[in-house]
Formats: C-alpha cells, sequence, structure tokens
C-alpha cells in the first residue's frame, strides 16, 4: 500500500512538472529577449560632404538658442574661402595637407586666430595680410617649400610659437629679435648655416630647436 501511495505521488508529480513546461513553451517570448537574439541591421546613414555637415552642425545650434557658440570640425574646410563665413569669431584654423600653394590673402579677415596649422602643403611664400591677426600665437609651417623666412612673420609680435621644422630655409632675418613673446622655435631639418644675433633679444624664448651645417652667428 505505500509503494503504490509513493508510486502515486511520483506520477503526480511527474505530470505536474510536464503540464507547467507545456504552459511555459506556449508563452510567446518577451520583445526584449527576442531581441537579443536577434541581430538588427541597422541602415547604412548616406555619407555627408563637409559643407552638409556645416549646415547640420549650425541648425542644431540654431534649434538650441546657442547659435554664437558654435564650434565647427576645422579640419573640414577645403580652402580658406570655406571657412571665412566663421572668420569672426575662429581661434584655431587646421588646414594641414590641403596642397596649397599659396595662403589667401583673405587670412588677413580672421581677426581672433589664435593657432594656424599650414603643415604639409606646398608653400613658398606668406601674404602680407598675415600681420593684421594680432591674436596669433601659434604658427606651424612644417613639411612645405620656404626657402626664405617670411618677413612678415617679424611683424606679428603677439606670436610664442613659430614651427618651420622640414623646410629649406637657409637664414633667420635679424628683425625676428622683435618678437618679444615668442617662447619657441623649431628649425629642424632645414638648411641653416648661421643664427642671427636677433636671437639673444627674445628675452620669453624657452625652447630653440634647430639643425645647422654649421653653427655660426652673422657678422
Amino acid at each position: 500500500m505505500k509503494r503504490f501511495f509513493c508510486f502515486s505521488l511520483v506520477l503526480l508529480f511527474s505530470i505536474s512538472v510536464l503540464a507547467l513546461q507545456s504552459q511555459t513553451s506556449d508563452k510567446p517570448i518577451p520583445k526584449k529577449e527576442a531581441s537579443k537574439n536577434q541581430v538588427k541591421q541597422m541602415p547604412e546613414r548616406p555619407k555627408l560632404t563637409p559643407a552638409q555637415i556645416q549646415e547640420k552642425r549650425q541648425q542644431f545650434q540654431q534649434k538650441r538658442g546657442d547659435s554664437t557658440k558654435i564650434n565647427p570640425d576645422f579640419n573640414n574646410f577645403s580652402d580658406i574661402d570655406d571657412a571665412l563665413k566663421y572668420a569672426p569669431t575662429m581661434k584655431k584654423l587646421m588646414m594641414a595637407g590641403k596642397g596649397m600653394k599659396e595662403l589667401s590673402s583673405k587670412i588677413g579677415e580672421f581677426k581672433e586666430l589664435e593657432v594656424l596649422d599650414l603643415t604639409k602643403n606646398a608653400l613658398t611664400t606668406l601674404p602680407d595680410e598675415l600681420a593684421q591677426l594680432k591674436k596669433l600665437k601659434q604658427i606651424i609651417l612644417q613639411r612645405n617649400f620656404f626657402k626664405e623666412f617670411p618677413a612678415v612673420l617679424t611683424k606679428i609680435p603677439s606670436l610664442e610659437i613659430i614651427d618651420f621644422s622640414f623646410n629649406m630655409v637657409e637664414s633667420i632675418p635679424e628683425e625676428i629679435g622683435a618678437l618679444s613673446n615668442l617662447k619657441e622655435i623649431k628649425f629642424m631639418t632645414n638648411k641653416l648655416t648661421k643664427l642671427p644675433k636677433g636671437i639673444g633679444n627674445l628675452k620669453s624664448l624657452k625652447k630653440l630647436m634647430f639643425y645647422i651645417i654649421m653653427i655660426g652667428i652673422q657678422e
């Protein structure tokens, strides 16, 4: 009798488990769990041109009522004209690797500019209008084709850093001594043969990096 009673309990328990499993298997899988097992295919977004990126950013800022604080992606500009509409407030302009053979005279309209990067272009001269940038602190001219130090740079007393590395400059003018705020000069890999006496007038100078064929002082 006891064996029959135990067998009945086991059979009843087995039937209950099977019924419970059938009920749970019939329930639909929640959406959250289903999403874990399925790989979502996101639609491809169309690639935007630099001009479209600038326009969308401006629209977003205007919707927020904060259009005066637009911070453009400086690397997206193809030339100076492309960046001109931001000239009144722009402080940093990156024009590296644009293949420019000359810098537009319109650069003089960027009155608030503090940093100008012209690395890896084909420049040999700089326009006189660059002297209008009274707030310019840093100019980077690496990997261009300069053979002479642009005299216009000696007319920008706000300059703190000049980087002329990897050019073909043969000499530095005495007038460089007028740049009283100049802290750092880089002339690595050029064709310098002498250093001007004017270097000694740079009271703020902290770093001078250069490679010359023969070290000497201009008479």
